[in-house]
């Protein structure tokens, strides 16, 4: 008798253990974004005014040219918080797309691992583990992306201020364009988003496992840079694309009808002929300078913060 009360004890246990392992990693993961994406706000807002200023009435004459016309720029016509316009939108929307993506890599690592009965993934395995945790991320926060990206932009590419903050959006979004308003230029982000998260992921937990004198914090660095600086190379087009549609059908948008994009292929065929292949990699020099501290910091300040909330077991980290 005694020993089915044990039994029934630790089966009452586990599941608490597994929903604090849960929400250590969410907690974590949310935290991680919040710091790194507030460290590169203002690269960020200029990477994405790059992007779009080509969908919202400068198609002819850029208003953005060079790096340090375009910061002279914002800082006279918005002052030194035009910097990190968007930025409180940003980490709102950070925590729980970062964290659910740190915990979908982790729980969906942890499911593979158990249904194939082995203790570590390989390379592609990891892939797949990261591509279907940042869809996942993706599809319960989109909304959050959306809104923050015309928040981003206004008062810059969109010269009008139409949105007062995140729920403000929603709200006008909703109000003006429907629920799928809020799912605009979802195609090229789930596109995208399997092989940047995919090659993060796998990259920066293969260099973990090759660190030449242990896990340090000069290696960390490392690692997150080269992964975020692979995925960002191979998906940036299909992020240039998500910005262009969502900011197309903001309303006030001086763009011709005739000019907007009415699907991925009739995007990529119209900036290829407008544009070249070098339309698809506007703004990114500015991201390629931001993406090494951005994904070094997210992956840096996820494991510390897991360290200092505690790992229950060494699998509770994905590898």
């Amino acid at each position: 008798m005694s020993g089915s009360k044990n039994n029934d004890n630790k089966q009452q246990q586990k599941p608490s253990s597994n929903e604090g392992d849960a929400w250590k990693t969410l907690t974590a993961g949310g935290v991680a974004g919040i710091v790194s994406r507030t460290a590169v706000s203002p690269m960020e807002r200029l990477k994405i005014l790059y992007q779009v200023q080509h969908v919202t009435g400068h198609d002819v004459q850029a208003k953005y040219t060079t790096q340090w016309q375009s910061l002279k720029r914002i800082l006279q016509e918005e002052g030194v918080q035009g910097f990190f316009r968007g930025n409180g939108a940003n980490c709102i929307r950070v925590f729980p797309y970062t964290g659910v993506q740190f915990l979908s890599m982790s729980e969906y690592s942890k499911a593979y691992k158990s249904f194939k009965g082995s203790k570590s993934l390989s390379a592609w395995e990891k892939q797949f583990v990261g591509g279907f945790a940042g869809v996942t991320s993706v599809l319960l926060t989109y909304p959050l992306d959306m809104v923050r990206g015309r928040l981003t932009a206004q008062g810059g590419a969109v010269e009008s201020v139409q949105y007062k903050g995140l729920m403000d959006g929603c709200y006008k979004i909703l109000k003006q364009e429907g629920f799928r308003g809020l799912y605009s230029g979802i195609a090229p982000t789930l596109i995208g988003i399997y092989p940047y998260v995919a090659l993060n992921y796998t990259t920066y937990e293969t260099l973990k496992e090759y660190a030449p004198n242990g896990d340090t914090f000069m290696w960390r660095i490392f690692a997150g840079s080269v992964a975020g600086t692979t995925g960002q190379t191979v998906a940036y087009p299909l992020d240039l694309l998500r910005r262009r549609f969502q900011l197309q059908a903001m309303p006030g948008n001086p763009l011709p009808e005739e000019k907007r994009y009415k699907s991925v292929a009739h995007a990529f065929r119209t900036i290829y002929q407008n544009e070249g292949f070098l339309g698809f990699y506007k703004g990114f020099f500015i991201n390629f300078v931001k993406t090494a501290p951005t994904i070094a910091i997210m992956f840096f300040v996820n494991d510390a913060c897991m360290d200092v909330l505690g790992r229950s077991s060494p699998s509770s980290s994905a590898k």
